[in-house]
């Protein structure tokens, strides 16, 4: 099974470049951090299942860009925030991205189209004063999360906990869906792994401490998420490649129509709980 042709759009402008993407002067924070019971399980696109027979672990990345280079363009200040838990495919286990945030128009097309990440368009701010980083996210006027690290010593690896799903070199296990069903009226998705860079150039990775709080907007409710129990929190400064991602599977959804409906009711569902009403017959314009 092959990932599809690169086809840029716009053909004659295009708005990223053929992979492997070159990022260069990395910072990522990741935050691993304990939900409630109940939390995440529904969050996780099928047919990936959630890992959570040893608890409700989810992980927060949050990465400032200097320079991703391509062939022909530079992408540069690129802020990405992500939320992510333990998955498994048949006897894979990886970590999955169920939403992500970014400063980047690139990186929201790219991401969606190449690697089946759920990207959303957003305003991200990163201020960073003497080992103390304070990050939000704002989308539309609403401010979604806040987070605060202060960087503290060297990691020793054996201090970081080992959760399956989360190692450093586990794979992202992420659906990419196909353009149009097929004649029996099944939506193709690929499941697909995108392999860490073995290669990755590594300046420093510091242990630290770390809080975070989720709040709502209109189509992103996301205080559900909280309170977090913080479990870890670590800073990495590298270099690294991104490339192609494997095609592990394509799986046949065999009823699409019902599958949206049940996710847009989940979405339906929160944004009630975060007191922003939905009208089921909405004015034309």
């Amino acid at each position: 099974m092959a990932n599809p042709e690169f086809y840029p759009l716009p053909t004659w402008s295009p708005f990223y470049e053929r992979p492997k993407h070159i990022f260069k002067n990395s910072s990522l924070i990741t935050i691993i951090g304990k939900a409630r019971p109940g939390t995440l399980s529904d969050l996780v696109a099928w047919p990936l299942k959630p890992e959570i027979a040893e608890g409700e672990y989810f992980c927060l990345w949050l990465s400032h860009f200097d320079r991703i280079l391509m062939e022909n363009a530079t992408e540069r200040n690129a802020l990405l925030f992500d939320i992510g838990m333990p998955v498994s495919y048949g006897e894979m286990r990886g970590r999955h991205c169920f939403l992500e945030y970014l400063n980047s128009g690139f990186g929201v097309s790219a991401g969606r189209e190449l690697w089946g990440w759920p990207k959303k368009h957003a305003e991200l701010s990163w201020v960073e004063h003497d080992g103390r980083f304070h990050i939000e996210v704002k989308k539309d006027g609403y401010t979604l999360a806040i987070i605060n690290f202060e960087e503290r010593e060297p990691l020793n690896a054996s201090a970081w906990p080992h959760i399956p799903g989360f190692g450093d070199s586990d794979p992202y296990l992420q659906v990419r869906p196909h353009g149009q069903v097929d004649a029996s009226g099944a939506l193709p998705l690929d499941v697909i792994a995108t392999d860490p860079d073995d290669a990755a150039v590594f300046h420093s990775v510091n242990g630290g401490d770390a809080n975070i709080q989720f709040f709502d907007g209109p189509t992103d409710p996301l205080s559900f998420l909280g309170p977090v129990e913080i479990v870890a929190a670590r800073i990495d400064r590298y270099d690294f490649e991104f490339g192609w991602p494997r095609v592990v599977a394509t799986e046949n959804l065999q009823n699409p129509r019902q599958y949206s409906q049940e996710r847009m009711a989940l979405a339906k569902k929160l944004r009630a709980q975060a007191g922003f009403g939905h009208s089921d017959n909405p004015t034309r314009l």
